[in-house]
């Protein structure tokens, strides 16, 4: 205790009020972005639950199980041609502008899962964490057959930017929910018939609760993953 008066004094005595505000400014600015650093890496979580359901009643209602964890969906590998192809440049530079021209279907319309969070991903840089309850049983990268997942998403105009339409893929997501799909049995004969059928939807929430990435659970197994430490919800209102 005895030597920051002394250290005080000194500051004091041969430093000008000039160079004390820059000192303290300093030291406020190392704090400041101390803080910013811990905020980026642990940010407050958000999460997207759909229209008319409260985070309260979906812990309440949770399964309690074992979460089976994640599935990582990533962008899609570039080469360093497609990379600096002016195709993409002059894309990239459109969104910056506002001036984007990302497709978002109108009406709405069914798309496969995979491919879209991927190229999501590819935009945004954030990878997408599938709980893998959503999955079959012992899915992985090199599962024999393609994954049928898919969500409904679109009917407003054509978003500006990317972020937009990253959006609007999330807000599919949560108010349609995921749609698995199996092959149709026996198989269809018709001409234009659909070879698979819907059977399975899940409401999901969409959750960032960490930088660089996002989170996709069915609703019943919120309490699980936020129980398990998977995930960090908001406070209950």
């Amino acid at each position: 205790m005895g030597c920051y008066p002394d250290l005080y004094n000194y500051l004091l005595g041969h430093m000008t009020a000039r160079q004390i505000s820059l000192l303290v400014l300093s030291a406020a600015l190392i704090v400041g972005c101390f803080v910013w650093g811990l905020w980026l890496r642990n940010p407050a979580p958000r999460v997207q639950l759909p229209k008319g359901v409260s985070l309260r009643t979906v812990l309440a209602e949770g399964n309690l199980h074992v979460p089976k964890g994640w599935h990582t969906i990533r962008k899609r590998t570039l080469t360093l041609a497609q990379s600096l192809s002016w195709r993409n440049v002059r894309y990239r530079l459109n969104n910056m502008l506002g001036r984007g021209y990302n497709p978002v279907p109108n009406p709405p319309k069914a798309v496969w899962l995979p491919y879209n969070l991927s190229e999501c991903s590819e935009l945004s840089g954030d990878i997408y964490l599938l709980a893998k309850e959503l999955l079959p049983d012992g899915y992985d990268d090199h599962w024999p057959e393609q994954l049928d997942l898919g969500y409904t998403y679109g009917g407003t105009n054509r978003v500006r930017r990317a972020r937009d339409w990253i959006a609007a893929n999330e807000a599919g997501i949560v108010e349609n929910g995921v749609v698995a799909e199996r092959e149709k049995v026996p198989r269809p004969t018709g001409i234009g018939e659909a070879l698979n059928e819907p059977y399975r939807t899940n409401l999901c929430a969409v959750i960032r609760d960490s930088k660089g990435t996002v989170k996709i659970v069915p609703l019943n197994c919120l309490r699980a993953y936020r129980d398990g430490g998977l995930i960090r919800l908001p406070k209950e209102q």
